[in-house]
């Protein structure tokens, strides 16, 4: 019984009594970084929300010590990406073809804790997402996610995953006629506060 304190109120009905409850939540505040390697270095892209987004009702229901979720899904504008210089960041665009797909979404499917035997304040999960960028959404399930609960409404969410542009049918660009390549492979990080109000 003890994981069902995770989420406080953003789970506690659904963990109890295994049925659908519904829930507002606001991201209060969010971090997103893309990080990647070229064959002379690294580079890291970042998003930063510092204001408070739109509240969404979303649908939670449970199975154990499982949680799925039905709305739970976040826009980042492609187009305030941040790195570092401005031809990087416009290249970045570029390539994520930000001119025709403006956003990236991340949608949250459900959250498994890894192991009920934790600290409430700080849990260890496994994560069921999905992820749309350039028009092309790709399923990943996010090994080593944490759940930070700081109060009875409020928590947050992050996670990181490795994904391949091939896996969104983007090409990785090549700068300087060729003499810079940028790799396939992108690390994909997210930090997500939440304030969350039952609505059940």
């Amino acid at each position: 019984m003890r994981y069902a304190l995770f989420f406080h109120s953003f789970i506690w009905s659904s963990l109890l009594y295994a049925q659908p409850s519904h829930h507002e939540v606001t991201i209060s505040s969010g971090h997103f970084v893309l990080q990647g390697t070229t064959n002379l270095n690294t580079f890291e892209c970042t998003l930063s929300q510092t204001l408070p987004g739109k509240p969404m009702v979303i649908k939670t229901t449970s199975e154990t010590r499982e949680i799925r979720f039905e709305g739970l899904e976040l826009s980042y504008p492609v187009a305030e990406f941040d790195c570092g210089l401005e031809a990087m960041s416009q290249d970045l665009r570029k390539t994520l073809k930000s001119d025709t797909y403006p956003n990236l979404l991340l949608r949250i499917n459900d959250i498994r804790i890894k192991n009920e035997h934790q600290e409430v304040a700080k849990l260890t999960v496994i994560s069921s997402v999905s992820i749309t960028l350039a028009g092309v959404s790709h399923h990943a399930l996010v090994e080593n996610g944490l759940v930070i609960n700081h109060s009875e409404g409020a928590l947050t969410l992050a996670g990181t995953q490795y994904l391949s542009m091939n896996d969104f049918n983007l090409e990785a660009p090549t700068k300087f006629f060729g003499m810079v390549k940028v790799n396939d492979e992108l690390n994909v990080s997210f930090e997500l506060r939440m304030e969350v109000k039952s609505l059940d």
